[in-house]
């Protein structure tokens, strides 16, 4: 009798944890994307590499593909678009790299690129998406904050 009660109480905070410890690993895959956009710039010019390309053009810097996938979306490579308009710039054209968006959260693809059309929110998420920005700090974001953010280089 006293197990059903038992059960009843921990499940949900079984799945509150479990959806913590995903928000967690999520927010790490994307600084280790951020730093590994940072790293490559240092290494050519101060330049981030191209939108069609920066996914390969950094996966030196982050050691595997891991941090390209969330855990709750195991069908796709990367589950993380670049900002486009920041491909091929230069980290000194960045005004407000604190409020600069480098990479974000989508229903992505492996080198997709765009702008907040494409930020979505991961299903562990709820309901709020995972940005990364030029200063190497992240975020998890409602997607009405999204707006206020810089998304012109």
């Amino acid at each position: 009798m006293l197990i059903p009660i038992c059960a009843g109480l921990l499940l949900p905070a079984l799945a509150k944890a479990k959806g913590k410890a995903l928000n967690v690993a999520c927010t790490s895959n994307v600084r280790q994307l951020n730093l590994g956009l940072i790293m490559h710039a240092g290494d050519n010019g101060e330049a981030f590499p191209p939108a069609d390309r920066w996914c390969d053009a950094i996966k030196q810097y982050v050691v595997n593909e891991k941090p390209f996938q969330c855990a709750t979306q195991p069908d796709q490579r990367s589950s993380y678009a670049l900002k486009a308009k920041i491909a091929g710039k230069k980290t000194t054209d960045i005004k407000e790299p604190a409020r600069t968006v480098l990479v974000f959260g989508c229903a992505g693809g492996w080198n997709k690129a765009g702008g907040p059309e494409l930020a979505s929110a991961h299903p562990h998420s709820q309901g709020r998406v995972m940005v990364g920005f030029a200063d190497g700090h992240t975020e998890v974001l409602s997607t009405n904050q999204l707006a206020s953010l810089v998304w012109e280089p």
